[in-house]
């Protein structure tokens, strides 16, 4: 088989299995189902991926790496400037940087938050919280270096709470159907401009 028919196989084991994956859940998907529904055989299916988990990691993989990218900007020293620079410019950020997760992945998300028990990725949102967590802590450390006179001694658990929440942000959106893009938009900038005003009013005790 030719590298092309190979890969042609593999995609279209993909497009299968995400379908399915989406209607059925990772608990409802079954590898005979995809090799019923793609025309692939399970033995063959085999050479291209470990096993059903292997394709669900596949198919969010792209959502994955939008959630790493932005995590990674938290280190970022334009990102920690525009905190206290451009409060404005920031907020519309954080709100453009969510609206495009939510925009372009939104089943996935829905398949990751909602319908991934019996997978690796069935305590994601709490792996999250943890990875945010993190990413928050540095952002505040850095902060702090940057800028002196702030008060960063916030607790461990506040942070992880708020971390949390954007978790449960994002499921309560994708959750309602009949929210428009303009009104969940509406929604993010009501969240920011909140919580912008509560981090700074702490900062500044």
């Amino acid at each position: 088989m030719s590298q092309t028919q190979k890969s042609s196989v593999r995609k279209q084991v993909l497009a299968t299995a995400t379908e399915e994956f989406f209607e059925n859940g990772f608990a409802g998907t079954s590898m005979r189902a995809i090799s019923a529904l793609s025309g692939v055989s399970m033995s063959n299916i085999y050479n291209y991926f470990k096993d059903k988990n292997e394709i669900l990691y596949v198919v969010l993989q792209p959502l994955l790496e939008a959630f790493d990218c932005l995590l990674s900007r938290y280190g970022d020293k334009e990102y920690i400037e525009a905190n206290f620079s451009s409060i404005g410019d920031y907020q519309t950020s954080v709100v453009n940087e969510f609206m495009e997760i939510l925009n372009n992945f939104r089943e996935e998300l829905r398949l990751l938050l909602f319908r991934s028990s019996g997978s690796s990725f069935e305590n994601f949102q709490y792996t999250f919280a943890e990875k945010y967590s993190q990413a928050n802590s540095l952002c505040i450390t850095l902060m702090k270096r940057r800028y002196p006179h702030i008060k960063t001694d916030f607790s461990n658990i506040f942070i992880r709470s708020l971390s949390s929440f954007w978790i449960t942000i994002m499921g309560e959106i994708i959750t309602h159907d009949e929210l428009t893009p303009s009104e969940i938009k509406h929604f993010l900038e009501e969240y920011i401009q909140y919580s912008t005003a509560g981090w700074e009013t702490m900062m500044k005790q």
